[in-house]
């Protein structure tokens, strides 16, 4: 697995997160699932500075390559599947992800796959712990950060949505199950910028 940081040079592409999927699937020969191509945009201009540049981190099974230096700058890009591979059960790991925290509409009976975004943290959170359950318990649940998103497909389909960025703690039981979880993505709009969860650091307990 390689972990790829980008600048944008063009961050207008941002109002169109469809067009940001294609342009990170520019790098790759497989499509996303098959490249496990998974991605979060870090906006640094939170701060006030609007000049600041934007930078998006992808994780990927292959080093991203032809990338398209009118839209992306490189800034770097490592082999992380070390990290990884040191997790054990028993392990305390920190984390940072972007999800899409969302349920299903049970009203929506001539749209039985329809999903609501969760309205409140508390509601969040519960998704969250649920989804790292099969891997372990989650110590600590902090959310940090809400982007607005919006995608627009060539074939008309459009839509808005949210992405909740998130600290977590995570105590790990079984971990093949969080590594399998890591490489794969988590949740919902995996192409559009949600699901990747990086490891900020292992304490071996």
């Amino acid at each position: 697995m390689y972990i790829s940081t980008f600048e944008f040079k063009k961050v207008k592409l941002l109002r169109n997160m469809d067009l940001v999927h294609k342009t990170v699937m520019l790098m790759f020969d497989g499509n996303r699932a098959e490249e496990n191509v998974l991605y979060m945009i870090m906006d640094s201009k939170k701060n006030g500075a609007e000049s600041a540049p934007v930078h998006m981190i992808v994780q990927s099974n292959s080093q991203p390559k032809n990338i398209p230096n009118d839209s992306l700058k490189l800034l770097n890009s490592r082999e992380c599947s070390h990290m990884m591979d040191a997790i054990r059960n028993g392990d305390i790991v920190r984390l940072y992800g972007v999800f899409e925290p969302q349920k299903r509409n049970k009203k929506m009976v001539k749209n039985p796959n329809c999903m609501w975004l969760l309205r409140t943290p508390g509601e969040r959170a519960e998704w969250l712990q649920k989804k790292f359950e099969p891997a372990g318990s989650l110590m600590a649940i902090n959310e940090v950060a809400k982007t607005n998103v919006y995608v627009s497909k060539t074939t008309g389909e459009s839509h808005h949505t949210s992405f909740y960025g998130y600290e977590c703690m995570l105590n790990v039981t079984d971990s093949e199950k969080l590594i399998e979880m890591l490489k794969n993505g988590i949740g919902r709009s995996r192409p559009y910028g949600a699901g990747l969860c990086l490891v900020l650091g292992v304490q071996h307990v």
